[in-house]
């Protein structure tokens, strides 16, 4: 039975290993293992929720992407939580004890306790290792859970500064385009000279290539939306995008098209 739980442990702390690398670290849209699947469950289960409401729409499902970005770090941490947890649980009371004369308690939540302990840096509590293997895996579950905590802020930031620059160039489009009207757009761009409507024209093409990217690697970042129409992307950008990339892209030098 021992062994049982240690592969299983070793299975959750392997799957949130992988997902965070194929998240984080090789961001790249719809290959993680857990996160991109439990994105859109989410997501339809908001939109089941709002159903035809437009006031739940606006209000629900703009908390879509922050509550996405907090779900997965709490998949990540209760994987790797429960994963050593279960693997040090055969161990209590041998190879883990208690730095007093008390006996060592050995039910899943004294394993939980010291398996937390070890992933948050913070020690080893009452219960210490007592062999060098449980060291070991002392020392290799501070090391995750500190990697993992930092990469997860790394990651959130990435977002956010991608979403920034996602909002900046919607909110320019908007007041270009006065209120989104792509022919107001246009005709204000080719009233200055040839080497003028290049640069607007290139600079657009070079923020849709960057939202573009962003959302490729991020595929987060479609589940974040606003109250505020000028701020939702789709609505903003839905009336400027097809015209403006096709002519920024006759405008734009080969050299300069991604």
């Amino acid at each position: 039975m021992d062994w049982l739980l240690r592969l299983l442990g070793l299975l959750c702390v392997g799957v949130a290993v992988v997902d965070v690398y194929l998240t984080v670290l090789f961001p790249r849209s719809g290959v993680g293992l857990l996160s991109h699947r439990l994105h859109t469950v989410w997501w339809r289960i908001l939109r089941s929720i709002a159903g035809d409401s437009t006031f739940l729409k606006r209000n629900l499902l703009t908390h879509a992407g922050p509550l996405l970005l907090v779900m997965d770090m709490l998949v990540w941490s209760s994987l790797l939580l429960g994963g050593f947890a279960l693997i040090v649980w055969p161990e209590l009371g041998t190879s883990i004890q208690t730095s007093g004369n008390e006996p060592t308690p050995q039910d899943f939540g004294a394993a939980l306790y010291f398996a937390g302990y070890s992933l948050t840096t913070l020690g080893t509590g009452d219960l210490v290792p007592t062999t060098g293997t449980m060291r070991l895996l002392m020392v290799v579950q501070a090391g995750l859970g500190f990697s993992i905590l930092t990469l997860s802020l790394t990651y959130f930031m990435s977002v956010y500064s991608a979403l920034a620059r996602r909002n900046r160039f919607a909110l320019s489009l908007h007041h270009q385009a006065c209120g989104g009207d792509a022919i107001r757009l246009l005709s204000g761009l080719m009233q200055g000279s040839d080497s003028a409507t290049q640069r607007e024209f290139s600079d657009i093409n070079a923020n849709l290539n960057d939202l573009y990217e962003s959302h490729h690697l991020y595929s987060i970042m479609h589940y974040f939306t606003f109250q505020r129409p000028i701020m939702r992307w789709h609505e903003c950008c839905s009336s400027v995008w097809i015209p403006c990339h096709s002519s920024a892209r006759r405008w734009t030098p080969r050299s300069f098209r991604h």
